[in-house]
């Protein structure tokens, strides 16, 4: 009965703890706040190939925590999926389209790949930022109003 109770006691003691050190989303999140930005999306280093996979995956993370960024009417995801769409098809312009389905302008291909990729991971670093940062928007705190 002793080990039955004392076993029960440290399994509970287990859980608390692994509930006190992490949540899910942010035990979920890669560190992205060390990544360059530059580095990750420029199209002449890695090709547009690959800026899409990161573009995706950063995305589809920055999406799950409702981070997604949005620009000139489209989000991220959509300038992905364009890209996407256009490297696939052999278009060299994206539309850039607003929330009622109207086009507002276009794009290269390639700057629509790198938009959408660097929205995704500066979302991510913008979200790490604000976890150590934030004090420093509170007057008297860090910044000094003068």
């Amino acid at each position: 009965m002793k080990k039955l109770l004392s076993l029960t006691l440290a399994t509970s003691f287990a859980f608390i703890l692994s509930g006190c050190y992490g949540s899910a989303s942010s035990m979920n999140t890669p560190k992205t706040l060390n990544l360059d930005v530059k580095h990750v999306c420029s199209i002449e280093e890695n090709g547009i190939e690959k800026v899409l996979e990161s573009a995706a995956k950063y995305n589809a993370i920055a999406k799950a925590e409702h981070l997604e960024f949005m620009r000139l009417g489209m989000t991220a995801t959509q300038y992905i999926d364009s890209a996407n769409a256009a490297v696939k098809s052999g278009a060299k312009t994206v539309d850039i389209v607003d929330k009622d389905g109207k086009t507002t302008g276009t794009v290269t291909t390639e700057y629509a790949a790198w938009r959408g990729c660097s929205f995704a991971l500066r979302a991510l670093q913008e979200s790490e930022e604000a976890q150590t940062t934030w004090r420093l928007a509170i007057p008297g705190d860090g910044y000094k109003y003068e």
